[in-house]
C-alpha cells in the first residue's frame, strides 16, 4: 500500500462555516491533528475526500470570544476585595 503524500502546513486547514439563516454549522478539516481532536469530541465525521472530514453541528455549539473592556480597579476596591467577605451584604463595598 502506497503511503499517501502529506500535505503542507498551508494545506492543512480547518473551516467553520455558518450563516444567519441555518441553525447548523459545518466544520471541515484537512488537518490530521484537528480531525483527531474533533473525532474525540464529536465522533467520526463524514469523510468527503481522502483525509478531508466534515461535521455538521448545532450552531449553538460555537462560542466566539467577546472583547470586553477591562475595568480599572481602584486601590480602595482592590483592598475591599482582599478583605474577608462579610455575612452582611449591606457592608460589601
Amino acid at each position: 500500500m502506497a503511503k499517501k503524500p502529506s500535505k503542507s502546513k498551508l494545506e492543512r486547514e480547518t473551516i467553520f462555516l455558518f450563516n444567519d439563516e441555518e441553525d447548523t454549522a459545518v466544520i471541515s478539516t484537512t488537518s490530521p491533528s484537528m480531525a483527531k481532536k474533533l473525532k474525540r469530541r464529536l465522533g467520526i465525521g463524514k469523510e468527503i475526500y481522502p483525509g478531508t472530514f466534515d461535521w455538521v453541528i448545532p450552531k449553538d455549539f460555537i462560542k466566539l470570544p467577546i472583547n470586553r473592556k477591562k475595568r480599572k480597579i481602584t486601590k480602595e476596591h482592590k483592598d475591599a476585595l482582599d478583605r474577608k467577605p462579610t455575612d452582611n451584604p449591606d457592608q460589601i463595598p
